[in-house]
Formats: structure tokens, C-alpha cells, sequence
């Protein structure tokens, strides 16, 4: 508490006060979890995450480790908890491999990451946050204590310009959305009609947008290993019908029926999980049984690969990471981690370990941000390799009997 002598103090606290309200901080680490139960959404800008806090502790206060801390934050609870499992074993399996004299705090981002860990100002390096209202949550305190945060999963695109010390791995809806469409237009024989199905929400949104641009304007793919020159795709033929449908509820997709289907056809599946598990079995009733479907890294989850599956559906995923059971280096991953987990490694967990131990070396060259602020600089994974901010490059992952296993 502090005693208020003068006007400028009294409007310097209201504007604290105003800030911590904006942010939901505000209140006493045992009201935190009350405000928490409806958090309001918080814009990712930059000015909303430079507004002042005051350090959260717990009553004992501050703990001081010997070790250097990490933080992985994934879903413990909810309908990700699958993800956060995952990441959690390829997490640990980093630290197995590479982490003496490293510990890994973990912390549910269902949950305010300050009220779960009390010495947050020790972690070196904080890993993880599966959405953007996680990250919006606890951004400011990141940002106070000057802590980096790599982000093998948030698709964000604006995330990476919000603090210099915030790291995106994942690729982002639009380089999803026009990879998928870049799978299309480099087929030798082009679909009769694609399907876009929309979801409500704006990943979504984002992924079908670039998907549909793509199609209709082509794509400029960038130079890239031995090719030195960028390549230009051409747009589709305008013969080929694009249709655009908004699915808020089942009912939206009762406009198929207005459509032909057939087996040279395309659906891009830009929904939501749930509505997307609602929509098989009514997928594989209609004319569109036979088409070909296709979807981010969003509905990469085994639970909706095993009912397309199960339903004969041909599915296909854009994903930032997929086995490559030619690498020497994934193969002793992937046998350790059947050993450790007793099942085969999944793509989140093969994120969790390449960010685990990016940062673990980072951490141990003593200047974490000097080495992760290096711009286009590679980082070589397990499967693929990675340039913080521009992701890893998607890759096209079918769905079969026999690959679900890669799939949460």
C-alpha cells in the first residue's frame, strides 16, 4: 500500500488501475482464478501488452533454483489437452536427451501462468500457448520480465511484431491455407469444382481466405534449396467452379445438396474441430463422398483422422512437421519415445522437442536473445527446419490407416 500526496500520483494509480482492469491482472493472486472463470478476449496489440504490472508471488514469495528453468504452458484441461499431453512428453524427452542442469516448469494455459508459477522472473525461456486469449493472458508478464517465448503452435501471424522477444515456429493460417491451395494447382489433372467450407471464427477465416486467393490469382513460390530462382504457379482455370459456403451449424451444409459432386473434387474443411466431426458422417452421405478433403494443422488430432478414416473419407493435412523415417536423428527420437511413452511419437510432440531444445542451447551459450534474435537463421529439427517468424515449411500429411498414429 502507498499513500497518494499529490494529483500526479493520484493519475499515475488511476492509469495503473485502468491498465491492470484492461488486462485482467488486477487483483490479488487469490482473486486471480475468480476473474479467470469468464476471461474477456484481449486484442494482441502492441499497446495493449506494454501497459505496467506489478510482479504476482506467492506468499512464500520468489523461489530461487540452482538450475536454469524452463516453462512449457500447453493445455492440461479442455479439448486440447491431447495437445498438451503430447508436447509435455516431447518436452521431457528433450530434456532427457540434452537438459542436464535444466529444469522444466510446466503451467496449464487454461490458467493464468503467474498464479501457477511463483519464481516466473527465473524462467529462462518459456515454451508454448495453443491460442491466442492463453497468450494474451500472460503476454504482459513475458514481456515485464524480459522472458523469450517460442511458440511452436500459436498461428497467429501478427504475434512475432508484438515483443522482439515472442518466436512463432508454427507456420500461420495463410501460409497454410495457400500451401494447401499450392497441393491443387500443381496437380497434373485439376478438380472439377472445390468446396470451401467456412467456419465462424477468424483462423478460419484466415486459412480460407489465402486458400481462395491462391486459387484464383496463383502463387509465387520463393527460391529455396537448389533452385535459385522463385517459381510462379499459374491461378486455376476459370472453368473450375469455386464455392464458398458458410457453415455456423450442420444446417449450412444442407446447401451441398445444390452442388455435384464426384471423385475429381476438393473440400477444404475450414471449420471448427467439433463442427468438423458433426460434418463426417453427413460428408460421407453426400455427393461429396468421393472428394478429396483437406485441412490445417487445427484439425490434425487423431479423434478426426480416425472418423474421416473410419468413413472412408480421403483426408489430408497441412502440418509444420511430418515423419521422416529416412533421418537418422528422428528414427532414435522415435524409438525413444515409444520406449518412454509406450506409443508412437505425434507431430506436437516432435514440435515440443525441436522448441525444448532450441532453447536448451540457446540457454546454454549463455545469451539467449542473441542467438534466437538472429534473423533467418535455420534451425535444424528432427524433421524439418525451422526460421523463427517464418515457420517451419508446411508439409501435406495423409491421413491413412497406418499414419493416424502420428496424429494427438
Amino acid at each position: 500500500m502507498f499513500t497518494l500526496t499529490s494529483r500526479r500520483f493520484f493519475r499515475l494509480f488511476l492509469a495503473i488501475l485502468s491498465a491492470f482492469s484492461l488486462i485482467g491482472l488486477w487483483g490479488s493472486p487469490y482473486d486471480l482464478r475468480a476473474f479467470d472463470s469468464a476471461p474477456k478476449p484481449l486484442e494482441l496489440t502492441q499497446a495493449s501488452l506494454n501497459a505496467p504490472i506489478e510482479p504476482v508471488f506467492s506468499p512464500e514469495g520468489p523461489t530461487m533454483l540452482e538450475d536454469q528453468n524452463l516453462l512449457l504452458v500447453a493445455p492440461y484441461s479442455g479439448p486440447l489437452t491431447a495437445f498438451g499431453l503430447e508436447s509435455k512428453r516431447g518436452a521431457e524427452m528433450a530434456l532427457k536427451a540434452w537438459g542436464a542442469g535444466f529444469n522444466l516448469e510446466q503451467a496449464d494455459e487454461e490458467e493464468r501462468v503467474e498464479t501457477q508459477i511463483p519464481n516466473l522472473k527465473d524462467v529462462k525461456v518459456a515454451l508454448g500457448h495453443f491460442s491466442e486469449k492463453s497468450l494474451a493472458r500472460n503476454a504482459p508478464y513475458y514481456i515485464h520480465y524480459q522472458i523469450p517465448v517460442l511458440l511452436p503452435y500459436l498461428e497467429n501471424p501478427e504475434v512475432a511484431s508484438l515483443n522482439e522477444n515472442f518466436f512463432q515456429l508454427m507456420p500461420d493460417f495463410g501460409t497454410q491455407g495457400r500451401r494447401l491451395a499450392q497441393e491443387i494447382l500443381t496437380q497434373k489433372k485439376k478438380p472439377n469444382q472445390v468446396v470451401i467450407l467456412v467456419g465462424p471464427e477468424r483462423p478460419q477465416r484466415l486459412l480460407a481466405d489465402a486458400f481462395a486467393t491462391a486459387l484464383a490469382k496463383g502463387l509465387t513460390l520463393p527460391a529455396s534449396g537448389q533452385s535459385k530462382t522463385s517459381k510462379r504457379i499459374g491461378a486455376l482455370p476459370s472453368k473450375v467452379k469455386v464455392h464458398r459456403l458458410e457453415i455456423d451449424t450442420l444446417g449450412g451444409l444442407a446447401e451441398l445438396k445444390d452442388l455435384k459432386g464426384g471423385s475429381q473434387d476438393i473440400v477444404l474443411l475450414a471449420l471448427p474441430l467439433s463442427l468438423a466431426l458433426e460434418a463426417g458422417p453427413i460428408l460421407a452421405e453426400s455427393k461429396f463422398s468421393k472428394a478429396r478433403f483437406l485441412a490445417g494443422s487445427a484439425l490434425g488430432l487423431r479423434e478426426l483422422g480416425a472418423e474421416y478414416n473410419a468413413l472412408k473419407l480421403s483426408l489430408s493435412l497441412c502440418l509444420p512437421v511430418v515423419p521422416a523415417p529416412k533421418s537418422a536423428a528422428y528414427n532414435t527420437f522415435a524409438r525413444r519415445y515409444e520406449y518412454y511413452a509406450k506409443s508412437s511419437p505425434t507431430w506436437p510432440a516432435v514440435l515440443a522437442y525441436d522448441a525444448t531444445t532450441m532453447a536448451i542451447k540457446a540457454a546454454s551459450l549463455g545469451n539467449v536473445k542473441e542467438y534466437l534474435l538472429e534473423p533467418d537463421r535455420p534451425h535444424q529439427g528432427l524433421t524439418t527446419s525451422y526460421v523463427f517468424n517464418k515457420g517451419a515449411p508446411t508439409q501435406i500429411f495423409k491421413v491413412s490407416a497406418d499414419s493416424l498414429s502420428f496424429l494427438p
